[in-house]
C-alpha cells in the first residue's frame, strides 16, 4: 500500500466521521428539544443547556452519595 492511497483512505474516513458526528448533533438536538409526554398528561421542553446541566447535577450527586455511603460504612463499622 503506498502513501498516496492511504492517505485517500485518511480522508475519505475523516469525511465519514464529520457526517456522523454532524447526523449526531443533529439526533441530539432534536431529541433534546422535543416535546416528552409524562404520566401526569403535561408536556414540557427540555432545553440542551438544561439537560446539560440536569446530567452534570446528577454526577455531582452520585459523587456525594458515594461519599456519604462510604463515611456511613466506616461510622457503622466503628460502632460495633
Amino acid at each position: 500500500m503506498d502513501l498516496a492511497s492511504f492517505e485517500q483512505r485518511a480522508i475519505k474516513a475523516e469525511l465519514i466521521i464529520e457526517e456522523l458526528s454532524k447526523r449526531v448533533e443533529a439526533l441530539e438536538n432534536s431529541l433534546l428539544n422535543s416535546t416528552h409526554k409524562y404520566e401526569d398528561k403535561s408536556s414540557e421542553t427540555i432545553s440542551k443547556d438544561t439537560y446539560k446541566a440536569l446530567v452534570k447535577e446528577n454526577e455531582d450527586l452520585k459523587k456525594t452519595l458515594e461519599k456519604q455511603e462510604y463515611r456511613i460504612k466506616h461510622l457503622v463499622a466503628n460502632l460495633k
